[in-house]
């Protein structure tokens, strides 16, 4: 599990604005990137932090805020072997996968209906 550390400033010439990133709250150490607008360590964009911290390439998008998952995520076609774009559904506040497909069928409709029936079902 993860929590957010803030400091003022990380590093030396930041202005004094706030810098927030995750840290593991048993090790302490850092497992996100450092970022201004950093709000949860559940949040999309710290999945985002996460990967870039690892060096991993992450093709996770995010809303607007950076706070939520967009309910149809998907490979880039230039990223597989014969072009194809693979789609998957995920739930827009936790990211986990609800609906996946290899073969096209993966619509943001689909995900839209998907992700609703998954929040009725859980946070009931």
């Amino acid at each position: 599990s993860s929590g957010i550390n803030a400091e003022w400033p990380l590093r030396p010439g930041v202005n004094g604005e706030k810098t927030c990133w995750c840290v593991d709250q048993i090790t302490g150490t850092q497992t996100t990137n450092a970022s201004k607008s950093l709000q949860s360590c559940d949040s999309c964009q710290a999945h985002q932090l996460r990967a870039a911290q690892a060096d991993v390439t992450d093709t996770t998008t995010c809303d607007q805020s950076g706070q939520y998952y967009t309910v149809i995520q998907c490979t880039s076609s230039n990223r597989r072997v014969d072009g194809e774009k693979t789609c998957w559904c995920v739930d827009h506040v936790t990211g986990r996968v609800l609906h996946s497909s290899r073969h096209g069928d993966v619509t943001g409709e689909l995900c839209e209906r998907e992700d609703r029936l998954y929040n009725l079902k859980s946070r009931n």
